[in-house]
């Protein structure tokens, strides 16, 4: 058996808040929501994405919700929840950068509405875990390479993110010593 407390969020707002900044989210299998809710907003799962797809799906649920209501004493029951095999469990450099496309996705969904703090947490939490998986020369690489399609944190985002100081030096090195250097390159 394992216990999952879900974040205090009273309203939409605040669900919505903790989904974006990745504070909670424990996919779309524990939600329940309106069919007219997918038919009405024409949301749908992508097929482009094999990764964190349940993750943009859940977001727009919420974008779209007038209300929420959180059940904390309700119980789910998820057969195999620790399946190695997974696609949790077995992270790609695809998959890292499926997170940044989410992201972009969620951007252009809430545009300049009050969530850029938790997209910025989210982008560095995703960035950092790029890193941990793979390095610094390999992140900044696959986030130049795809700059069109992905958000790349800039160095306000990294300074204005949520984020603990170690995280937030991992980020500033790969800032400084990786992507700016190759971004500038490009540019020329």
């Amino acid at each position: 058996t394992y216990r999952y407390k879900l974040p205090y969020a009273p309203d939409r707002n605040k669900a919505l808040s903790n989904v974006l900044g990745s504070v909670g989210f424990n996919g779309i299998g524990g939600v329940m929501c309106r069919r007219k809710m997918f038919i009405n907003n024409n949301i749908q799962f992508s097929t482009e994405l094999h990764y964190t797809e349940d993750w943009l799906v859940l977001g727009t649920l919420l974008y779209y919700s007038k209300k929420v209501k959180i059940l904390h004493n309700a119980y789910l029951y998820i057969y195999n929840r620790y399946n190695e095999s997974s696609a949790t469990n077995t992270m790609s450099i695809d998959k890292q950068m499926q997170t940044f496309e989410v992201i972009r996705k969620f951007r252009e969904l809430v545009g300049t509405s009050n969530f850029n703090r938790e997209l910025n947490r989210s982008l560095c939490r995703r960035t950092s875990a790029f890193i941990k998986n793979y390095g610094f020369e390999v992140t900044a690489r696959e986030m130049v390479a795809a700059r069109d399609k992905i958000s790349i944190p800039t160095l306000r985002d990294i300074l204005t993110a949520d984020v603990h100081l170690s995280l937030r030096v991992r980020l500033l090195r790969l800032w400084f010593g990786y992507l700016r250097p190759m971004l500038r390159k490009c540019s020329e």
